[in-house]
């Protein structure tokens, strides 16, 4: 490895804001993880900017060397700010921090059972609005033997619902 190399591309700020961040969560800081985190992010891409910013158009000199693309540490970062943002009850931003983290470790478990987390977690909160808001959750189709009970699978923001005036009798209200 050239020592130029070494001294132009070292990801040292990213991984220290990481590690800080780290620190946070361990200390039970969320906000202070998160905005770690993502200053984290933001120091990760400086590894890039800084490769394209000195070519001079030319295709060859605008080649990222497998250094600088070794120091790329956004999978790390995204999956810990993926679990401080599900601690903070934030399953939106957590599922799309743990999608970005799931281009390197896709045959980690642990990070399936987080985006599992997401969605359950998503669906809660979904249930629990609807259930605050005293809004129709739980629909029925049908009479006698042939009832079905209906469960929107996602939060009543996500989709419409057009009921005509003989299903609006059939609504049972949670």
């Amino acid at each position: 490895i050239p020592k130029e190399d070494n001294l132009n591309n070292s990801n040292i700020s990213a991984m220290y804001y990481n590690n800080i961040g780290c620190i946070h969560f361990f200390m039970n800081k969320l906000n202070a993880a998160s905005f770690y985190f993502s200053c984290a992010i933001r120091e990760n891409k400086n590894i890039y900017n800084s490769v394209l910013s000195s070519s001079n158009n030319d295709d060859n000199s605008r080649n990222i060397t497998l250094f600088s693309f070794s120091n790329d540490k956004k999978a790390e970062i995204l999956y810990n700010n993926g679990l401080v943002q599900l601690l903070r009850n934030n399953p939106k931003q957590a599922f799309q921090c743990f999608q970005g983290a799931a281009l390197l470790y896709y045959r980690d478990p642990r990070l399936w059972l987080r985006l599992a987390e997401c969605c359950i977690s998503h669906h809660h909160n979904s249930v629990q609005n609807a259930i605050l808001n005293k809004t129709k959750y739980v629909y029925t189709n049908g009479k006698g033997l042939s009832t079905k009970i209906l469960l929107p699978l996602l939060s009543e923001d996500d989709i419409e619902i057009n009921l005509n005036e003989n299903e609006e009798e059939n609504i049972l209200k949670s």
